[in-house]
């Protein structure tokens, strides 16, 4: 597994059709060597982070909750008022916390794993379970 070592941006569709541009930053989207995302996270100016993950575009938000909340659990992450939180300290960003934490090798296993099981469509925000856009994105790398 592999985190941007850039800004990336990233024109995207969401989920109600509309093509929009949103912007990464250094560390905070997870991908494979084919360029395939499977994770990633938008920041706001306000300091609030919204986390996103590749899931079936089919899933209804009690399974996508679910599902991240089991996933983020085989990480030692809980889900603590509406914030993604490692003992007792605030995770902001998703991708380079597990990557550092626990090296690129562990985290693609259980992120494939998770594929392997659910297939991949669109992209959901992994507190609240909302559909957002549609995917699978795949970036160009060189």
């Amino acid at each position: 597994m592999i985190t941007n070592t850039s800004d990336l941006t990233l024109t995207v569709n969401r989920d109600n059709g509309v093509q929009t541009e949103v912007y990464v930053a250094p560390g905070e989207a997870l991908f494979d060597r084919s360029g395939l995302l499977y994770q990633f996270t938008l920041r706001y100016r306000d300091g609030s982070a919204e986390h996103y993950w590749l899931r079936a575009g089919h899933s209804r938000t009690d399974d996508v909750v679910d599902t991240a909340v089991d996933f983020l659990s085989r990480f030692g992450i809980s889900i603590l008022a509406g914030k993604l939180v490692f003992r007792n300290q605030v995770v902001t960003n998703l991708a380079q916390f597990l990557v550092k934490t626990y090296g690129a090798d562990v985290v693609k296993e259980v992120v494939e794993s998770y594929h392997r099981a659910h297939p991949t469509y669109s992209y959901f925000e992994m507190i609240t379970g909302t559909r957002t856009f549609q995917g699978p994105i795949r970036l160009q790398l060189r």
